[in-house]
């Protein structure tokens, strides 16, 4: 399931940080963090991650903590992200840049 596209435009408005990862776990339903490392859809496992896959205008990132909101022109997440294979099972955070 997607939860649709969020615009940099919204994110800005809605949110007084110019943190993307921050102003994301106040607007995705299910997406949190725990020690470090965000999650969609729990953590299934003691010793394998269950970050999401980033992509940052297709390029896998590992965090979205150095990315600005004033950055940002879309955030698409999936939760189901069997699209991108194996990678994708955590779920997918598609960030487009202005």
């Amino acid at each position: 399931s997607s939860y649709g596209v969020i615009t940099g435009e919204e994110l800005r408005r809605e949110n007084p940080t110019q943190d993307l990862e921050t102003a994301l776990l106040g607007r995705v339903a299910g997406l949190t963090k725990t020690n470090g490392e965000l999650s969609l859809r729990g953590h299934n496992s003691l010793s394998y991650s269950s970050a999401p896959l980033i992509l940052v205008d297709g390029s896998e990132v590992s965090s979205l903590a150095n990315i600005s909101v004033f950055d940002v022109a879309t955030v698409t997440v999936h939760k189901d992200g069997s699209m991108y294979g194996q990678r994708g099972a955590n779920g997918v955070i598609l960030v487009k840049l202005r």
